[in-house]
């Protein structure tokens, strides 16, 4: 009986910390003034993720990836450059620690690109 009641604690467990992928909408911010102050620390947690349009020369986003560090959360920045197209959504899903897979996508055409973010490194590569 307690080997059973183990099995079943240990599958329900593994059953909660899958690490699917998680949809979130991207901000569009090429307009908006001071868009750069209006995120709170407080409202994130662990790996979350922000996806931004941003106004640059070629096209391009911002990536915001909260960690938390000494019992705080912290915000690391990345940009993706060289992108002209709309995305409205993004996924994202984390592969390791530190590296997470990032997917922009357009539900009016079907584009996507997939970038892969290293946390730690600060470095984005990927494209279409």
């Amino acid at each position: 009986m307690k080997t059973f009641l183990l099995i079943i604690v240990s599958l329900l467990c593994s059953t909660f910390t899958t690490n699917d992928p998680k949809r979130i909408k991207v901000k569009d911010v090429r307009y908006v003034k001071d868009w750069e102050t209006k995120s709170q620390l407080s409202n994130f947690k662990n790996k979350d993720i922000e996806v931004y349009r941003v106004n640059v020369p070629g096209g391009g986003y911002l990536t915001r990836v909260y960690r938390e560090e000494n019992s705080a959360i912290k915000c690391n920045r990345g940009p993706i450059y060289g992108t002209d197209k709309d995305y409205e959504y993004a996924e994202y899903k984390w592969i390791n620690d530190s590296l997470v897979g990032v997917t922009l996508f357009s539900k009016s055409n079907r584009d996507t690109e997939e970038y892969y973010i290293n946390d730690r490194a600060g470095s984005i590569t990927g494209g279409s």
